[in-house]
């Protein structure tokens, strides 16, 4: 069974047995999975989890993701497909709710454990912040990790539209600390970097 073929089958089976997974992704822990769709064509597109809460989750599933700068590998791609969502969200006048979707990387427990930087430096928004504060606050090892996701992140944006892209801003926490974004190997790792269009010009990269 491939990587992709059990995590959807971990999900069936929380789904079969009624038992709710929101805690592992940061949301609440009450709402029960109610669909589940394999290869759905658009977003991070392996595995979609659809909630009785009308929130979502949405995996893609990788057997291994380091962090490279090369754009065509595992995490290089998802965060391509990161930026596509957003920027299709955009297109729409809409804008994605983080206190009902989440976006996941879904890695083997082989994985690099160098994405644990990117898990830290990504965690230390939770509470809000701006993107240049917050980064110039973490570890050297950290600070590399999220300038390689806003790397990866400007490249797919020059890449799939006609303009320069907006720089990267933290959305302020609510109440609660949100995670959006997550990596996990099922031990409830989870990093939370958002997306926002900003009013300072273009940054160049």
């Amino acid at each position: 069974m491939d990587f992709q073929a059990e995590v959807g089958a971990w999900l069936a089976a929380h789904m079969l047995a009624r038992l709710p997974v929101g805690g592992r992704f940061g949301l609440a822990n009450t709402a029960l999975p109610t669909t589940l769709q394999l290869e759905t064509g658009d977003g991070l597109d392996d595995i979609r989890l659809g909630q009785a809460d009308d929130t979502r989750i949405d995996l893609q599933t990788k057997t291994s993701a380091g962090l490279t700068q090369n754009a065509n590998s595992p995490l290089g791609k998802t965060i391509a497909q990161l930026a596509r969502v957003m920027m299709d969200t955009r297109a729409t006048g809409l804008a994605v709710d983080p206190a009902k979707v989440r976006a996941v990387l879904a890695v083997t427990a082989a994985a690099p454990r160098t994405l644990d930087a990117l898990e830290g430096g990504c965690r230390a928004f939770d509470l809000g912040g701006t993107w240049e504060i917050t980064k110039a606050q973490r570890s050297r090892a950290e600070r590399e990790a999220l300038e390689l996701f806003e790397t990866h992140s400007y490249a797919a944006f020059l890449a799939q539209s006609a303009g320069p892209p907006k720089p990267l801003r933290v959305l302020p926490a609510p109440s609660s600390p949100d995670r959006w974004w997550s990596i996990s190997a099922f031990k409830a790792r989870s990093v939370n970097a958002f997306f926002s269009e900003s009013s300072k010009p273009p940054c160049s990269k």
